[in-house]
């Protein structure tokens, strides 16, 4: 039973990631993994930004607001935009089964931030997540 519920979450992850990758770009291309933790998943699309850019300096903001903002949002919910029409960055991040505990909510979301720089690296757009615990989402097209 076990196995059939690991499975189960796999595929949903992969579910969601190609979702997430088709909607954001129009293509499955992306960087897809599962980590030896089974309760973290991720996506990160193959498209790229140069380190510096204007898009990098509003993804660093966009993934600094849904740290500081989440915990304390309506329902553990926040989307947030930063940037010009033309070089934003949107992201969106919830934590699940914590309320009344914000710390933990922001603590899930900053680990998640941490491993979307480490394992995302460059990544246009990225989309992780903590089984039951927190996820995060990030592009440059509305969420």
């Amino acid at each position: 039973m076990a196995i059939k519920a690991a499975i189960l979450v796999a595929i949903m992850s992969l579910a969601m990631a190609l979702t997430i990758a088709v909607e954001a770009r129009g293509t499955i291309t992306s960087k897809l993994w599962r980590a030896m933790d089974v309760d973290f998943s991720g996506y990160c699309s193959d498209e790229s930004i140069p380190t510096g850019s204007t898009y990098w300096t509003s993804l660093n903001q966009t993934l600094t607001d849904l740290i500081q903002n989440t915990a304390y949002a309506n329902n553990m919910t926040y989307s947030v935009k930063n940037g010009g029409d033309d070089v934003s960055a949107y992201g969106q991040a919830q934590c699940f089964n914590m309320v009344g505990n914000p710390g933990m909510c922001k603590s899930c979301v900053e680990d998640l931030v941490r491993r979307a720089w480490r394992e995302c690296g460059d990544a246009i757009a990225g989309m992780l997540m903590l089984k039951d615990k927190c996820t995060i989402r990030y592009q440059d097209s509305p969420l």
